[in-house]
């Protein structure tokens, strides 16, 4: 039963701030349309970006292909949320660049392989997705936090208990799946 409690007094937590998942929501949809209609804007950064981890991975087994992509996100969902303590600048930079990044690689996926290829990403994108917005959205929460608070160092370390506790029990278990579905995907259907 206790269990049960937890989780809907976390559900109830990311409802009452669903402003900050909109903010994330929107910036990321909207970046993603830009990377897709506007994909020579950092085309060479990105390149480079996307052949560094083919570069990592190439040799990889499954075990490996799943810690690494666990890994990967699980620091980018830490930090992103960790550090929207500096003016809650570093979420809304991940989420920019994560979504421009998605934009510019559908692109190219649909111009090789057609649209139909997309699909297979949608299971783990689902789960990883989930987890990387609601982590950037509490960057965000913890950085309005230290802007607005009067009482900022109580209110401050009152969310953020909250949100460490969500990030153990919610973010990484949908990171853990994400993880498991992608790697599988990588493995044995590409």
């Amino acid at each position: 039963m206790e269990k049960q409690n937890r989780y809907k007094n976390y559900f109830s937590y990311i409802r009452k701030n669903i402003k900050f998942i909109n903010v994330i929501l929107i910036l990321y949809f909207a970046s993603v349309i830009l990377g897709y209609f506007f994909p020579s804007l950092f085309k060479n950064y990105i390149n480079s970006f996307i052949k560094q981890i083919l570069d990592m991975t190439k040799d990889m087994n499954f075990m490996q292909m799943f810690v690494f992509i666990f890994q990967n996100n699980l620091k980018t969902a830490f930090f992103g949320m960790l550090f929207g303590i500096f003016f809650c600048v570093f979420p809304l930079l991940l989420t920019s660049f994560n979504g421009y990044v998605l934009g510019y690689v559908s692109k190219l996926t649909i111009k090789e392989e057609g649209k139909l290829v997309l699909w297979k990403l949608l299971p783990h994108g689902v789960f990883e997705l989930i987890a990387v917005f609601l982590s950037f959205a509490f960057g965000l929460k913890l950085g309005y936090v230290l802007l607005t608070s009067k009482k900022k160092k109580k209110e401050f370390f009152k969310e953020f208990s909250i949100i460490l506790e969500i990030f153990v029990y919610v973010i990484i278990p949908l990171l853990l799946i994400a993880a498991l579905i992608e790697a599988s995907l990588m493995f044995f259907c590409f």
